[in-house]
């Protein structure tokens, strides 16, 4: 995605993202993106997510509650009161998305937020109760096949959070 200028929007773009004051930022943020695509190793453990291809629709969990979460540094573990929560307060207060919590973008709109009722199989995974589940409209045709062929797999919540250090 070469970095443009659009002198309609006064804006440089990154594709068709057209959100940056100068063309420093917009190629930090072109970087970033394929700095992202470069990385290697995909951990992916039966995540559930489907896709509407019609409609350019990617849904998948972006929290798993009462779920313990470790990427070999970190172990995460999410109350399902807590995964309400961060979920509500994201429709509240942001209902922005971005690339690999570096680029946001207009690339990508969440069209759809909410806390599963019941338990349910979707796209090969299982969402669980109270998992909170989120699809997003994929506007960019390059995205779209990131998140088609699991270059993307997944959401992440990037948020800041009181820690508590529990005892083996």
């Amino acid at each position: 995605m070469p970095v443009t200028y659009n002198e309609s929007k006064s804006k440089w773009c990154m594709g068709e993202n057209c959100n940056y004051d100068t063309k420093e930022k917009a190629e930090a943020a072109e970087r970033a993106y394929y700095a992202n695509l470069e990385k290697k190793e995909v951990k992916n453990r039966d995540l559930a997510k489907s896709f509407d291809e019609d409609k350019r629709i990617f849904t998948s969990i972006a929290l798993k509650a009462d779920y313990r979460d470790s990427d070999g540094k970190f172990e995460d573990f999410w109350p399902k009161d807590v995964v309400s929560e961060a979920a509500w307060d994201f429709m509240e207060n942001c209902q922005a998305g971005n690339i690999s919590h570096i680029v946001n973008s207009d690339l990508l709109k969440v069209v759809e937020s909410f806390i599963s009722p019941v338990d349910f199989e979707m796209g090969g995974g299982f969402v669980n109760k109270g998992d909170w589940v989120v699809s997003l409209r994929i506007n960019d045709p390059d995205l779209w096949e990131l998140c088609k062929n699991g270059e993307f797999t997944g959401f992440s919540v990037g948020c800041p959070a009181m820690v508590e250090v529990e005892d083996d």
